[in-house]
C-alpha cells in the first residue's frame, strides 16, 4: 500500500582516515551510523536517511566508506536534519510516510515528477523555504512548485482546452483516460476494486463519455475537471477520494493510517520490553541503571546493533570493575547472598538488595569482605540498638556483669 516504510536497514559509513596516520596498518573502527527507510510514494521509492552517532562498526550493519555514501546521498534522498535515536529516526520516517498520503499527493503523477519531490521534501524536512522568524514560507514554496514542469503541464491544459482546435472528440478522450487513472487511484485508497469494463452498457467493454457520465457521474465530473486544467489530481484525493476511503472501515487508506500509529506503538513497547529485560540483567550483576541508558540500550537492541549477551559480557566488567571482589561470572545475589541474609538478622530487617548504602559501601570495598567483621560492623549501627538481638545481648551482658559483681 501506498505510503508504507517498505525497509529500514542500518548502515555504519567509516570515518576517512586521517592523514598522518594513513599508513597505519589495519582499518581504522571508528565511524557513523545511519538508518535508511524506503517509503512508497506511489511514484519512485522516497529514501530517507537519518545519523543515529558515532560508533564502532557492527556485524548488524552494513558497511559503506565515505565515498560510497557521499556518492549515494547525491541521489534523491531526504537526510533528516538533526541527529537522533534510532526511535526517533522511526518516527520521523513514519511522519513522511503518513504525510505522504494525507497531503493527497500518494498515488499522483506529481511523485513521479523528481522536479516536485525535490521542492516537497525540501519543505517537508525544513532544509528550505522558511522565512526571517523560521516559520513556513508558503508562497516562497508555492512560487517554486509553480514552476516546475508537472505545474506548468497543468497550465498548458488549461490553454489546450480552451483552444478552439481542440475538437470535443479530443476533450472526450482525454476525460475518459483521466477518469481510468482516478479509478486506479480510488482502487488504491479504497480497495473497492472498480471494475472500469463494468461503466460499458452495451457489452462491448469499451466505455463512452455517455456511459461514463451516466454510469459514474461523480468519476466524470472529476475527470473533466482535471483533464482541463482546472484542479489537480491531488484535489481529487483530498476532497472525493480520501473522504469516501475513510468511510470504509478496512479501507487500505484506513489501514495505512492505522498500521503507521500501530507501528509507531509496537516499536515503543517493543522497545520498552527490551529495555526491561537489560535492567533486569543489570540488577542481577548489582548495577544501577538510568531510564535514558535503559532507553539507549532497548532501542539498540530493537535495531539489532547489540544482543542481549553482548550486554551480558559489558555488564559483568562493569561489575567487577564495582565490586573488586567479586568473581567475573557470578552474579552479585548469589555472590551478595550471605551478607544480605547477615544484614536481615543482625538489624532483624528486609532483606536489602544492591542499592542499600551500608550494603553497597562495604561490598564495593578494596578489601575482601569478612562475613564476622561485616556482621561487627552491623552492631556498631544506630539502627541495631533498637533490635530484640540488641536487647537480648544487653541483658546477657548485664547478667554477666551481675554475675561477677555478686548481685545475681
Amino acid at each position: 500500500m501506498i505510503g508504507e516504510i517498505l525497509s529500514e536497514r542500518n548502515v555504519w559509513v567509516r570515518d576517512t582516515t586521517p592523514a598522518h596516520i594513513a599508513g597505519r596498518v589495519g582499518p581504522l573502527n571508528s565511524g557513523t551510523n545511519f538508518i535508511i527507510f524506503e517509503i512508497d510514494t506511489g511514484g519512485a521509492i522516497q529514501q530517507i536517511v537519518v545519523k543515529t552517532g558515532k560508533a564502532s562498526a557492527t556485524n548488524s550493519a552494513d558497511t559503506m566508506t565515505r565515498d560510497e555514501f557521499t556518492e549515494f546521498m547525491a541521489g534523491d534522498v531526504i537526510l533528516a536534519p538533526n541527529e537522533m535515536t534510532p526511535a526517533e529516526a522511526g518516527t520521523f520516517a513514519l511522519q513522511y510516510a503518513n504525510d505522504i498520503v494525507t497531503s493527497g499527493l500518494a498515488g499522483t503523477l506529481a511523485v513521479q515528477d523528481p522536479e516536485v519531490m525535490e521542492i516537497y521534501n525540501q519543505a517537508w524536512s525544513g532544509q528550505s523555504f522558511q522565512d526571517d522568524t523560521g516559520n513556513f514560507d508558503f508562497s516562497s514554496f508555492e512560487m517554486n512548485m509553480v514552476m516546475t514542469d508537472y505545474y506548468q503541464q497543468q497550465t498548458a491544459r488549461q490553454a489546450q482546452w480552451n483552444d478552439p482546435t481542440f475538437s470535443q472528440a479530443d476533450r472526450n478522450n482525454a476525460i475518459l483516460s483521466q477518469a481510468q487513472r482516478l479509478m486506479q487511484l480510488e482502487n488504491q485508497y479504497t480497495g473497492q476494486q472498480l471494475d472500469w469494463t463494468a461503466l460499458s452498457t452495451d457489452d462491448d467493454l469499451t466505455v463512452t463519455i455517455e456511459e461514463l457520465t451516466n454510469g459514474n457521474p461523480e468519476l466524470a465530473s472529476w475527470a473533466e475537471r482535471i483533464a482541463s486544467g482546472a484542479v489537480s489530481e491531488g484535489s481529487a484525493i483530498l476532497e472525493w477520494i480520501q473522504p469516501a476511503a475513510l468511510e470504509i472501515a478496512n479501507s487500505p487508506y484506513n489501514r495505512t493510517l492505522e498500521n503507521e500509529k500501530r507501528k509507531a506503538g509496537e516499536r515503543g513497547v517493543s522497545e520498552a520490553g527490551l529495555a526491561g529485560q537489560v535492567n533486569s540483567l543489570r540488577e542481577r550483576y548489582g548495577l544501577e541503571s538510568s531510564a535514558q541508558d535503559l532507553s539507549s540500550w532497548g532501542t539498540r537492541m530493537y535495531m539489532n546493533e547489540i544482543s542481549l549477551d553482548e550486554l551480558e559480557e559489558q555488564f559483568k566488567l562493569e561489575s567487577q570493575a564495582l565490586y573488586p571482589n567479586k568473581p567475573l561470572d557470578v552474579d552479585w545475589n548469589t555472590w551478595a547472598s550471605p551478607y544480605q541474609t547477615a544484614f536481615q538478622d543482625v538489624l532483624e530487617t528486609y532483606k536489602p538488595d544492591f542499592r542499600d548504602p551500608t550494603l553497597q559501601e562495604y561490598l564495593t570495598g578494596a578489601e575482601a569482605p569478612n562475613l564476622f567483621e561485616f556482621k561487627k560492623k552491623l552492631r556498631q549501627d544506630s539502627r541495631w540498638e533498637g533490635t530484640k538481638n540488641a536487647r537480648d545481648t544487653y541483658y546477657r551482658n548485664f547478667s554477666l556483669v551481675g554475675q561477677k559483681m555478686g548481685f545475681m
